[in-house]
This record gives C-alpha cells, structure tokens and sequence, in this order.
C-alpha cells in the first residue's frame, strides 16, 4: 500500500512538473512570435500579445523585461507616448534599476524612457522624504524631426505642415511663396537686364542702371528669403516645444504627435511615418 501510495505521489509530481515545461516553452515561443510581430512592425498586435503574456505565470523577470521593452518601442512607435509613459512606470515599479537594450530599442527611445525614469524616481524619493509639492506634470524633452526641419528649410512653412500646425503653416507658406516669387522673377530680370547692358549700342548708362537695379532688388530678395528660413525653422522649435509643454497629462489624453518614429530593432531596421 505504502509502494502505491509513494507511486503516486511521484507520478503527481512528474506530472506537475512535465507540465510546467510545457508551459515554459509555450511561452518561449510566444515571445519569439512577439518579436517577429514587432519586426513586421504589427505594433497594435505586440502590445495585445505583450499584455497577455504578461499574465502567464511561468515567465522569468529577463523574459517580462524583454516583453516590456517591445510593449515599449511598440506605444512609442505608435506615437502613444500616454502609453509609454505606463509602461515605464511598470518597469520601474518592479526594476528600479533596469536599462533598455540598445540593440532592439532606438536611442530617442531610450532618452524618453532615462528621463522619465529619472524624473519619477526623483519624485518619489521627494515624496519619500516629505518635501514633495504637487507640479505641473512634466514632459520629455521636444525633439523636432529632421525630416520637418529640412523640408522648412527648402520652403519655409512646409515644416509647420507637416508637423500638424497647418493654420501656421500656410501663413509662413504663404509669405514665403511670395518672397521665393520675388526673387526668382528678379533674377530672371537681372539676366534679361545685363544681357540689354551688354550688347546695347547706346544709352549704356540707362541700360546699367536697369542692370543695376535689378542686381540690388534680387541680392536683397535672396537675403531676406534666407533670413526668413532662420526664423520660421526657430518659429518650428518653439512652437512644437510650447505644445510639447501644454501636452495633456497621461491620464487625462493620449499624446498627439504627429511625427511617429520606429524604433531600430534586431538587423537595424528603421523608418520614419508621419500623419496629417
């Protein structure tokens, strides 16, 4: 009896723990499909697969630690930076001290995720120690995208476009159109007026002034079409900063960017999407 009885016992045991292995490598194989899934750049579909494998009870803090960095670039790819900002909060919950993996997470995600992590421990140590005070709820540094920036630099305006400001766009489109106009028209004149100058017959100091004139008004355009560049690229950054100060708090609206980055991931696959 007692032989059966141990039997038993043993059998329930190996049972219990062959099905532990089981499940172990189930989810192996799931977080190898979240990784394929975020490679596709499926990232509604990491984030739905990343929560739920989060609920399984055989994974190991390196295996939740990489679910997370997935969710992570995922929000943040998707331009949901609300969502990013929770996800942080998890990590840092449970691992203080964790540092995101550079070779499946892009550097701009990264500085998001430092300076949110810094700023909420250093928070908390406030709160801790009692001499925190209620603030204003803080916002990662605004980095404006290149792609807007060189674009404005071309056509002033466009850059306000593209980065959603589009009543403040067309206004600086709209002065930039006509200086841009100007000065082609002028320096279209200044080649019709010195070939006059040139091969005129009489009149030579009438047909130079002409010439002359024309030169000034579109050395003048050019100039101040160029300063105009200088100024609505700056006008772009400190606007797009002023939004990024006035963003909503996470839990009162999700974020609102338009530009959306995707992060680098294994095999330093990167793309840039934006919308209107």
């Amino acid at each position: 009896m007692k032989t059966v009885w141990a039997w038993g016992v043993m059998v329930c045991i190996m049972g219990f723990l062959g099905g532990q292995g089981i499940g172990a490598q189930e989810v192996r194989q799931e977080i190898q499909s979240l990784e394929n899934d975020f490679r596709e750049f499926k990232f509604d579909l990491v984030l739905k697969k990343g929560r739920f494998l989060l609920g399984e009870p055989y994974l190991t803090h390196q295996d939740s630690l990489l679910i997370y960095q997935y969710m992570l670039n995922a929000a943040y790819a998707l331009g949901d930076t609300a969502l990013a900002r929770r996800i942080i909060d998890e990590i840092v919950t449970v691992f203080p001290d964790f540092q995101l993996d550079p070779r499946i997470t892009s550097p701009k995600i990264i500085e998001f995720y430092n300076y949110y992590r810094k700023e909420k421990l250093r928070l908390q140590t406030d709160q801790g120690s009692g001499s925190f005070q209620e603030k204003e709820s803080f916002s990662p540094p605004v980095v404006v995208s290149p792609l807007p920036v060189a674009v404005g630099a071309l056509f002033p305006g466009s850059g306000h476009w593209l980065m959603g400001q589009k009543k403040r766009g067309l206004v600086f489109a709209g002065v930039s159109a006509v200086l841009l106009g100007s000065a082609l028209y002028y320096t279209r004149e200044t080649r019709i007026r010195e070939n006059a100058y040139l091969f005129a017959r009489q009149d030579f100091d009438r047909y130079y002034n002409q010439y002359n004139r024309a030169y000034r008004i579109r050395n003048a355009l050019w100039i101040q079409y160029g300063i105009w560049s200088l100024f609505t690229m700056y006008d772009l950054y400190r606007s797009t900063a002023a939004a990024g100060a006035a963003r909503p708090t996470p839990q009162a609206a999700s974020s609102r960017s338009r530009i959306r980055l995707i992060p680098v991931s294994s095999g330093f696959q990167v793309g840039i999407t934006w919308s209107f």
